[in-house]
């Protein structure tokens, strides 16, 4: 009888252990579908002009930031905290940094620093700017620019040799600079260069915001 009892405790000992794995596990991954449902960013990225011209000459060439407007988005249902940020050439599978361009503004051309935050459902919009390399036929126009120019003067004086602002020989089609309506098109060996933002948040995870000029379009 004693036997009996003492292998009854150790079944209960056991099955009560396996429960208790078992709702451990259970617990862990709900947590992790939590939190990765509370770190939930959208963006909408959008190509303009119009922006502050941001451009550093280095010897013969440049360095010269575009412009896109962002909508990010935070679709999870808690408050999401952005803690750090930054701007990155991706073109060509190459990660490349460079320092001493803003990576965000408000509307009103202000530089936005981290750390930021958006509620539930909350989007905000900014400016966001990358820097890329561009050749010398882009950075010779650029200096002539006064400190008040944008990015659209760059453009309206570049499409005037036949280039776009990466240097790109493109074909101008109708050019009304009243107006501010360009048709452009662009050959088959264009120049095509892709940025990217990563945004880190308070808990530890990564959300990419990505970018390319001229745009392309994807077929497939």
């Amino acid at each position: 009888m004693a036997e009996h009892t003492r292998l009854h405790l150790w079944l209960n000992t056991i099955i009560a252990v396996a429960a208790m794995a078992a709702s451990g596990t259970s617990g862990y991954f709900a947590w992790q579908s939590y939190t990765l449902k509370t770190e939930a960013l959208g963006f909408t990225v959008n190509s303009t002009n119009d922006c502050r011209l941001e451009f550093t000459k280095m010897g013969e060439d440049g360095v010269l930031s575009l412009c896109w407007i962002v909508t990010i988005t935070n679709q999870s249902d808690l408050r999401v905290s952005i803690v750090r940020f930054q701007a990155f050439d991706v073109s060509e599978k190459n990660v490349i940094f460079r320092s001493g361009f803003p990576a965000l503004e408000d509307s009103e051309g202000k530089t936005v620093s981290a750390p930021f935050s958006l509620g539930p459902g909350e989007p905000k919009q900014f400016l966001m700017r990358v820097p890329f390399a561009v050749p010398n036929s882009v950075a010779s126009l650029a200096k002539t620019l006064p400190e008040t120019a944008t990015l659209h003067h760059l453009q309206s004086i570049a499409i005037k040799s036949d280039l776009d602002i990466l240097g790109n020989k493109v074909q101008v089609k109708y050019f009304d600079e009243g107006r501010e309506n360009v048709l452009v098109t662009w050959p088959d060996n264009m120049r095509v260069v892709t940025g990217a933002i990563q945004f880190f948040t308070g808990r530890g995870n990564k959300f990419i915001a990505q970018m390319t000029f001229p745009p392309v379009l994807h077929t497939d």
